[in-house]
């Protein structure tokens, strides 16, 4: 059946084509993070801390921050995978009996993952070396920068699911 089979063999080109298409996205995303996180760093260090440092220096503490943000990825998905629940992770919401993505509570809880916590602690310490300032200092502003992020997703992901739920 000649029809059958090349479909059935363009349908596996297509999944093999998606595979690297979502490998490729996620190279880029997260180099695009890291180049993101290190051009805030650099930002605030320069502009609200008075500190001359350069935007090497912030990549590299971005990119060491990048290790722990991998491994919450693989750890993550280890926890998907063991636990069968797709909205699983390791942040607060896991204290809830079921996660409702249109809950602005839930999405909060969600948003509070250890390992973002960890990495934002991190670069606190970093941006902190780096700037010659207190760790208080130095965590105010990279908190306050992931607290002001962390909301504005929370709110994106509340319309953008309000829209799809009607």
């Amino acid at each position: 059946n000649p029809p059958a089979t090349a479909a059935a063999e363009h349908r596996a080109g297509l999944l093999g084509l998606e595979r690297l298409n979502g490998t490729i996205a996620i190279v880029l995303s997260s180099l695009a993070g890291t180049l993101w996180s290190a051009f805030v760093l650099w930002v605030v260090g320069r502009v609200f801390l008075k500190s001359r440092f350069g935007y090497h220096k912030a990549l590299e503490m971005a990119g060491l921050a990048q290790v722990i943000v991998m491994l919450g990825t693989l750890t993550t998905t280890l926890w998907v995978f063991a636990t069968g629940d797709v909205s699983a992770k390791p942040a607060l919401s896991m204290l809830l009996d079921e996660f409702d993505p249109q809950n602005k509570f839930h999405l909060a809880l969600a948003a509070a993952n250890l390992f973002y916590v960890w990495t934002a602690a991190l670069l606190a310490a970093g941006l902190a070396r780096l700037s010659r300032v207190s760790l208080a200092e130095a965590a105010f502003w990279v908190f306050g920068y992931w607290f002001a992020l962390r909301i504005g997703l929370i709110f994106l992901c509340s319309i953008l699911t309000s829209g799809t739920s009607s």
